[in-house]
């Protein structure tokens, strides 16, 4: 992934004309088909990930940190997971339960290979899915977000794709980007070199994409080509092996002391 665009700079949908390529009628008339199935998604995987740090910047598996970055969306899925703990990132844990699918968020059902699933009826009526469910009592207690699957934009045939995921705070502003460039220009994101930047006025790392620029003509019939393997790399669940170890163990060690997991008085 290579640096595109200086730290602070608005991002905008306007193109960047690279190239003008005339793609045959099957590949257009398929672009249209993904395109429609784009818009409808919208309301942890293998492979190397680009992780998003607390200090706002992109870092890659080599441990390369980077104020932007830039990649060719070729595909993305929406995820929900639960936490019963608070982050701690020298302590990663898996999730209590989770959701992943090429499907709107409110769409998604818990895996089966959830460790503690915390609803059967879809994740839309999950109490943990309601606003103000979140310990602190302002989100929500499972955190929506999409991961991507992106290629660099000096791809070559062989390369291979990165994954990023995007948080809650970011999924509004990509969801606006994706629908600009197919309202804009008719084009499916994996048509555009794509820039990843931070939104500068948020607390927090959230993610921004902006800065289409027009792939060449071989990037994006790479980019194409690779949609299925995308698929497949962004349908890895989260690995839940350890669970029992790293939360059910803790929460027992925690609750020592406490009958009925209240605290004594």
């Amino acid at each position: 992934m290579a640096a595109k665009r200086p730290a602070g700079k608005p991002a905008s949908t306007a193109v960047v004309q690279r190239a003008q390529v005339q793609l045959p009628a099957e590949v257009q008339e398929q672009m249209a088909a993904d395109i429609a199935a784009f818009q409808q998604r919208m309301s942890a995987p293998t492979g190397n990930r680009i992780a998003v740090t607390q200090d706002k910047k992109f870092r890659n598996a080599a441990g390369d940190k980077f104020d932007t970055m830039s990649g060719v969306i070729a595909d993305f899925v929406a995820k929900k997971a639960f936490y019963e703990g608070a982050y701690d990132k020298d302590n990663i844990v898996p999730p209590n339960c989770f959701a992943m699918g090429f499907v709107p968020h409110d769409a998604l059902e818990c895996s089966e290979n959830s460790p503690e699933p915390q609803h059967t009826d879809g994740c839309k009526t999950c109490p943990k899915n309601a606003f103000k469910s979140a310990k602190n009592g302002k989100g929500k207690a499972c955190k929506d977000s999409y991961i991507l699957a992106l290629l660099p934009p000096d791809a070559e045939e062989g390369a291979s794709l990165v994954t990023i995921e995007l948080s809650a705070t970011a999924i509004k502003p990509f969801e606006k980007y994706v629908r600009d460039l197919a309202r804009d220009f008719g084009k499916a994101p994996y048509c555009f070199v794509t820039d990843f930047y931070f939104d500068n006025t948020s607390d927090y790392p959230s993610v921004r994409c902006g800065n289409p620029q027009i792939a060449d003509g071989n990037l994006i019939a790479l980019a194409y080509s690779m949609r299925e393997e995308a698929g497949k790399l962004l349908s890895v669940e989260p690995q839940t092996g350890d669970f029992e170890e790293k939360v059910i163990t803790k929460r027992g060690a925690k609750s020592k002391g406490k009958p009925n997991g209240r605290v004594a008085r």
